[in-house]
């Protein structure tokens, strides 16, 4: 073997270990970015953001923290644990005519509707989605259902008005938190001025 060859044969392991070297990094990149393009593909719609003073805060943020919480398209656990609160499915949506359901947790992931049992009639909330700001006024005294009675949570309202419901899980006695039960609070828009 001369030394040409010999410079040569090296040259090409180098060549194949580089090679491989960049293919397992290029193999991970593509594995990574798979993964991170599944992730936002799992994480639903936002469909908006709810505010208000007695829940959260005085002041709202765009940001869902603070004095807002965003609005996700879905009831399941894994949108509830995201920590906002998520339109039911069959339900309007927010701010369009029609009743919305939105649902969240009371003492878990961020406990968006904590105090929810401290809301009075009268109270208001606003909602930012479907590209229009409305506000919603408590119309009802708090009451409490049956974890499967799905049909007198979401069938409410006028369907020609913009109605709300907010729904957690509550004690009989209206205090967080147990899963048989649900506290419903029901809203409806407030006509502009």
């Amino acid at each position: 073997m001369t030394s040409s060859s010999s410079h040569n044969d090296l040259s090409r392991r180098q060549l194949l270990r580089r090679g491989g070297t960049l293919l397992a990094a290029f193999s991970a990149a593509s594995i990574l970015d798979t993964s991170v393009v599944e992730a936002k593909a799992k994480r639903p719609p936002v469909l908006g953001q709810v505010s208000s003073v007695r829940l959260w805060s005085r002041r709202p943020t765009t940001k869902g923290g603070g004095g807002a919480r965003v609005i996700y398209d879905g009831e399941t656990l894994a949108v509830l644990n995201l920590g906002g609160l998520g339109r039911l499915r069959g339900t309007a949506l927010p701010n369009a005519l029609g009743h919305c359901v939105l649902a969240g947790h009371r003492t878990s992931h961020g406990g968006p509707l904590r105090r929810t049992h401290t809301l009075v009639v009268g109270d208001t909330i606003t909602v930012v989605g479907s590209g229009l700001t409305k506000t919603y006024r408590l119309v009802e005294p708090q009451t409490i259902v049956d974890a499967a009675d799905r049909k007198t949570v979401v069938h409410w309202g006028d369907p020609s008005m913009s109605s709300l419901t907010l729904v957690a899980c509550s004690k009989r006695n209206h205090l967080p938190t147990d899963v048989r039960f649900r506290l419903i609070s029901r809203f409806v828009e407030v006509p502009a001025q």
